[in-house]
C-alpha cells in the first residue's frame, strides 16, 4: 500500500508510541502494479474523470501528509528504512523461526525489545479473533 510504512512511522511519532507498538506482519496484500497493470494511460484518464472528487480528496491529503513528513526532518526516511528492516526480521521470525525468541537491538528510534511466539500470535491472528482476545483479557482484568 502506498506510503503505508511512512504513515505508520508518522503516527508513531505523533502519538509518542514505541517502534515495537507499531510493528506489523503484512497480510492480504496486493501490489498496486498487479491491480492496474492492464490499465493504459487512456484508462487512467477516464478513471480520473469519473472519480474526480475522489482524486481531489486524495491529492489534498497526500499533499498534507507530505508536508507533515517534511516537517519531521531528514532522519524520517532513515527511520522508515530501519522500521522496514525490523518489520522484515519480525515477519521472518514469526513465519519461520524455531528459536524461543528474537531480540531486536536498540537503534536511535527504539529500545531493545524481544519478540516471542506469543507476540507472533498477536501479530498474525485475524482481526475478529484479536478483538475477542482483547475483550477477554479486559474481562479478566476487571474481575
Amino acid at each position: 500500500m502506498e506510503l503505508f510504512d511512512e504513515s505508520i512511522i508518522a503516527m508513531r511519532r505523533l502519538l509518542g508510541w514505541r517502534l515495537q507498538d507499531v510493528v506489523y506482519i503484512p497480510t492480504n496484500t496486493q501490489t498496486h502494479n498487479s491491480l492496474f497493470q492492464n490499465f493504459t494511460h487512456h484508462h487512467r484518464q477516464i478513471h480520473r474523470q469519473m472519480r474526480f472528487a475522489d482524486y481531489e480528496l486524495y491529492d489534498y491529503f497526500l499533499k498534507r501528509f507530505q508536508e507533515k513528513v517534511n516537517s519531521f526532518g531528514g532522519k524520517f526516511f532513515e527511520e522508515v528504512r530501519v522500521f522496514r528492516s525490523i518489520r522484515k526480521q519480525v515477519e521472518s521470525y514469526c513465519r519461520n523461526g524455531t528459536s524461543t525468541w528474537l531480540d531486536i537491538e536498540a537503534t536511535e528510534w527504539n529500545e531493545r525489545f524481544r519478540v516471542d511466539h506469543n507476540t507472533c500470535f498477536l501479530l498474525e491472528v485475524p482481526e475478529a479473533e484479536f478483538v475477542d482476545y482483547v475483550k477477554y483479557q479486559q474481562l479478566v482484568r476487571i474481575r
